[in-house]
Formats: structure tokens, sequence, C-alpha cells
């Protein structure tokens, strides 16, 4: 077992955060997505643990490649209303880097 999780789990010490997903996009891109499914009400997804994932997703990965701008936080589709959308837009403060949808719209992004 991993010291450093035994002892943050026994402390109920922060554990690393990070995107659920890096996508190898082309030569030396990478894409990050966090994948929050089991999100039952929107308003309980913080734009403070969306950008602490950002930034230590960022951090484990050596600096031979760069990182998409864009952030994706995919939803259910049932999440993933347009009344939904906006409030999580609102929540991050319309910053266009954080990119919200459900998994289907996804996928097609990488449609040919």
């Amino acid at each position: 077992m991993d010291c450093k999780r035994f002892i943050s789990q026994k402390h109920h010490a922060d554990k690393k955060s990070s995107a659920d997903m890096l996508l190898h996009v082309n030569d030396k891109r990478l894409l990050l997505a966090d994948a929050k499914f089991r999100l039952s009400n929107t308003r309980n997804l913080d734009s403070k643990e969306i950008a602490k994932k950002v930034s230590e997703s960022k951090a484990m990965v050596t600096s031979n490649y760069f990182f998409d701008n864009s952030f994706y936080v995919l939803l259910t589709k049932k999440a993933a209303t347009p009344s939904n959308l906006n409030r999580l837009r609102r929540n991050v403060g319309n910053n266009p880097n954080y990119q919200f949808m459900d998994a289907v719209e996804f996928h097609k992004l990488f449609e040919d």
C-alpha cells in the first residue's frame, strides 16, 4: 500500500486531485477530461475543485508536452440539460476553457 495514501486517509487529508482522462491528441498535444457521471446536483460542482484538478494534472506530466486550453467535464445526458449547462458555465465565470457536455458529444469531437 502506498504510504502517502495511507497517511492521508488516516488523517483525512486531501489526496492529489487529477483529471480522470488524459488523451494524447496528436504529436505533443494533450487534452484533459473529467467524468462527473455521478453528479446529481450541478450546484455541487465547485470551480475551485476543477481548477485544482487542471493544475495538478498538468504538474504530473513532463514538460515535453503541451495541453489543449480546454478542460472537458463530462456529464450524463440527464444532467446535461441546457439549464444545468448554463449554471455550470456561470459557476466557472463563463471561462471558455471549461467545456461541459455529455459523453456522446465528447466522442463526436474525435470522429473523422
